[in-house]
């Protein structure tokens, strides 16, 4: 129950901070568009990666959210779900430690030139938090390998008992629908941050 409750306070911390990326990026790009800034600089490349990591951290969490009801649902079994998780893991994990590295550079970057408390904490804990993702993408990376490889030589065990095309048609359904579906919110956020920017007074 504990672990069950710490898992879901984690995903919507995850949840929330993704969509704020989203506005944040949209925030800064709109600024940018403001100013007439159209050369490619360090803060734009660090806002579209603000955006890329809220739209892949939005989809990492909503694949296991989706998937979870999908598994209460009995449209896929446990091992099919293992697989969805695994999957996701190695992937979307792979993709959040890409574009983390840019926004901690910059967060670095960032706190050298102000000094601040504010700086310097928001720093600190983006490399923490980076070095904790690639600790335990490393751990993780040889189970997950190894969860791929078992479920790739079964013959079925991919959806509830089917045929394992089946199991994947519905992974391959349930990441689908993920990704649309945080596509849609990183849109949305990104177009209010955007707004907000271009109708704030300078």
């Amino acid at each position: 129950m504990v672990s069950g409750l710490m898992i879901a306070v984690i995903l919507g911390v995850d949840f929330i901070i993704s969509i704020w990326n989203a506005y944040q990026s949209g925030l800064i790009l709109g600024l940018m568009e403001r100013h007439e800034i159209p050369e490619v600089t360090f803060e734009k490349v660090c806002a579209y990666s603000g955006l890329g990591e809220a739209y892949v951290g939005l989809t990492y969490v909503l694949i296991i959210i989706i998937g979870y009801i999908a598994l209460q649902l009995q449209y896929i079994d446990f091992q099919t779900f293992q697989v969805l998780l695994t999957l996701n893991f190695l992937v979307f994990g792979f993709l959040i430690i890409g574009f983390g590295v840019m926004l901690t550079v910059q967060s670095i970057i960032i706190a050298y030139k102000q000094r601040t408390a504010k700086s310097i904490f928001i720093a600190l804990y983006n490399t923490f938090a980076e070095v904790w993702d690639i600790a335990n993408y490393i751990e993780g990376f040889k189970q997950a390998t190894s969860i791929l490889t078992a479920s790739r030589n079964a013959e079925k065990g991919w959806g509830r008992g089917r045929s394992k095309d089946q199991g994947q048609a519905a992974v391959f359904i349930l990441v689908i629908v993920a990704m649309l579906l945080a596509f849609l919110i990183v849109h949305a956020a990104y177009e209010h941050g955007k707004k907000k920017a271009l109708a704030v007074a300078l």
